[in-house]
């Protein structure tokens, strides 16, 4: 249809809504044209080689394949059926097959079809047989890429019956997969401060270990989630936010798959600290100069504690280290008369930070109760009245 030469407008715009038209009815008769895409596998076999009892072989299908049906056809001539009578075509996830017994076959999750003398009658023939994939069976498709097939002939033979193995030639084997054409996008997750080894979860079924990527069909929701934390110790890290593509601070993020998308989970240097004794206990006076100071014990365990004693609550004066050990309590000798005494008491662990100090809410001021002072031929007592 030439535009240029339709002389009525009117002409030209009845035959535009008559190709919109067709295009819509086409699309919603035919919805799935173009929406679907084969694969096909071929096993090709020598046509003069027999097999005795069972053949066993596999198909490669592209990992990214979402199947969503799968058929398998072979060109087959018996030349002589077991025992039974039977050959039973199977496929499995790996080398092994679970095909229990000639009675039980048909219900194990591998059986795809059982070919008998109905359906192949002459033995000096090749035959086409074809099979289909059940859903569960498609799964298996995605594994690694390989499907195996095994046509199970000898293995039902009773030893004790004797009888004869089955002898057939194959010519070959067509695994025929078809999928809907799915549009796959990249999403990339990465992390900062570490670049790398952060351990991502998924309550979707999308978790790695950054950097990683995946390749996911267009709608997919995938919830991705960081680590509060990161490391031990000295070197650990704290989750500060998801940036990239999706810009959040919670640790939980959902990426509509509409697109590439790159996401990042951002960490920030937070040193694992010792846990801080909650309390430490100063005795208020001393008459001797010699007294105990106690704590709580760390909620952190194999840690050291340091007690520092000083003559000012600022802890500028007169500061001395007055402990060091594992011990929850340390005992003070010889302390000056008429001072006053600070303590303060924090924990230690190798490989994590120390933890913040804890000061005693008062000070310990060591003072006698009686004080003698001699006088010529005089003996004066002073009593402390405190």
């Amino acid at each position: 249809m030439k535009i240029s030469n339709c002389t009525n407008y009117s002409d030209v715009i009845s035959k535009l809504k008559f190709i919109i038209i067709f295009v819509c009815i086409f699309g919603i008769f035919f919805p799935n044209a173009a929406l679907s895409e084969t694969v096909r596998n071929t096993k090709t076999f020598d046509p003069n080689s027999h097999f005795w009892g069972s053949a066993y072989w596999t198909h490669e299908i592209p990992r990214d394949f979402l199947t969503n049906t799968a058929d398998i056809k072979l060109k087959i001539r018996v030349y002589q059926f077991n025992d039974w009578g039977t050959l039973d075509l199977f496929c499995s996830n790996s080398s092994t097959f679970n095909y229990g017994s000639a009675t039980t076959a048909t219900g194990k999750p591998g059986f795809i079809r059982r070919i008998s003398r109905t359906n192949i009658p002459n033995t000096s023939a090749f035959y086409e047989i074809s099979g289909t994939l059940n859903q569960s069976q498609l799964e298996w498709l995605n594994d690694d890429g390989v499907i195996h097939l095994a046509l199970i002939g000898d293995e039902y033979r009773d030893p004790a019956w004797g009888g004869y193995k089955a002898i057939f030639y194959l010519e070959f084997s067509e695994l025929t997969a078809i999928r809907e054409k799915v549009t796959l996008y990249s999403l990339v997750v990465n992390s900062t401060n570490p670049a790398s080894e952060v351990a991502i979860t998924s309550a979707t079924g999308h978790e790695g270990t950054t950097s990683y990527t995946l390749q996911l069909p267009e709608g997919t929701s995938a919830y991705l989630t960081a680590p509060e934390y990161h490391g031990t110790g000295t070197s650990r890290k704290s989750f500060m936010s998801w940036s990239g593509d999706i810009s959040s601070n919670n640790q939980t993020i959902n990426v509509n798959m509409n697109g590439n998308k790159t996401v990042t989970a951002n960490y920030v240097d937070d040193p694992e600290l010792v846990g801080t004794p909650d309390w430490i206990k100063v005795p208020p006076k001393s008459k001797t100069g010699s007294y105990m100071v106690s704590w709580d014990s760390s909620s952190t365990s194999g840690v050291t504690y340091m007690l520092e004693e000083a003559t000012n609550d600022s802890f500028t004066t007169g500061l001395r280290q007055a402990y060091s050990g594992t011990a929850t309590s340390a005992v003070i000798n010889d302390r000056s008369i008429d001072v006053t005494y600070y303590y303060r008491v924090k924990a230690i662990k190798t490989g994590y930070a120390d933890s913040v100090w804890k000061t005693g809410a008062n000070g310990c001021l060591v003072r006698h109760n009686v004080h003698k002072m001699s006088l010529p031929g005089v003996l004066i007592l002073l009593l402390d009245v405190k």
